[in-house]
């Protein structure tokens, strides 16, 4: 397979609403969503098919946002015309309203609509990490979903952290696990060093006007 291409759009988008509709809520440490499988399996199997290779792909960044820490990771914005069709699964599952419309329903996220959808494709090496921090608040909601890792991912998803930076639980790195979190004071996450030679992974953020 060489294009993310495929005339199934509303049949995958409808699986993966209904996966976010049926989402029940954790609050320990703070509100976030777990969804395992939360690509149709057929859609996922064209994300891991189509994965672009970045290392050779022009307009890749790499991370470098925090001096002393491991910035081995490469990304790039899904809604590029030259990346494998990826544009279309922004345009239909990341962007699309009624993807949108369904992240929005789920209990007590009690944030404002959004108004910009960004998202990319991340690749993180052996040795990768991140601080405990908090996103922008410009950020109402981040959607991660977990493709690929060359080694068992079970000690390297995210940690989600309390503000002193004790971790109260880590998210499994398994293919198509997915989970959202509400980006306010309290959440705080960070990266363990990543301990296999490749992990790859979907990046969706819904931004939201600050005043």
């Amino acid at each position: 397979m060489k294009h993310l291409s495929t005339e199934k759009w509303a049949e995958y988008r409808a699986y993966t609403c209904e996966k976010i509709l049926s989402a029940t809520v954790l609050w320990e440490p703070y509100w976030h969503v777990e969804i395992p499988d939360i690509l149709h399996p057929e859609l996922f199997e064209m994300c891991v098919n189509n994965w672009p290779d970045l290392e050779n792909t022009e307009f890749v960044t790499w991370n470098g946002l925090f001096k002393g820490l491991n910035e081995n990771r490469r990304y790039v914005k899904t809604n590029r015309h030259d990346l494998n069709g990826w544009v279309d699964f922004y345009n239909n599952i990341q962007n699309h309203p009624e993807i949108v419309s369904a992240i929005w329903k789920i209990p007590e996220l009690g944030i404002p609509n959004c108004f910009n959808v960004d998202s990319s494709l991340w690749e993180d090496y052996r040795g990768y990490e991140f601080e405990n921090h908090i996103d922008a608040s410009t950020i109402g909601v981040a959607w991660h979903i977990y493709v690929y890792a060359s080694d068992d991912g079970d000690g390297f998803g995210t940690s989600l952290n309390l503000e002193n930076g004790t971790t109260v639980k880590t998210f499994p790195f398994r293919p198509n696990f997915s989970y959202f979190n509400r980006v306010d004071a309290s959440a705080w996450h960070s990266i363990k060093p990543v301990d296999t030679d490749v992990r790859r992974s979907i990046m969706t953020r819904f931004n939201i006007l600050v005043k």
